[in-house]
């Protein structure tokens, strides 16, 4: 087939990302650039908190309770949240 064949174009197009709602509405467009850079800004902070601690201390054992620190609330509020929002109907 060739690679302007219509066959292989729509294959191709079903593979890819769907940005029409990126161009079609700058809000949203606005909104999920704007996630996107928080979500990558919170990734960052994580990183240069641990490096932080690395420097401070020397120490991986130090740097993987920071870890922990964060991973169990965030499994608790998860159990919890799971839980109540089998509980209850919308």
């Amino acid at each position: 087939m060739q690679p302007s064949d219509p066959v292989t174009t729509s294959r191709a197009r079903r593979a890819l990302i769907d940005v029409r709602p990126l161009t079609t509405s700058p809000a949203f467009a606005r909104l999920w650039i704007g996630s996107t850079l928080a979500g990558l800004g919170g990734q960052l902070t994580v990183v240069a908190v641990m490096l932080h601690v690395f420097e401070l201390t020397q120490s991986t054992f130090a740097v993987s309770m920071i870890a922990v620190a964060g991973l169990l609330p965030m499994v608790a509020a998860g159990l919890y949240g799971g839980m109540l929002a089998d509980a209850f109907d919308r």
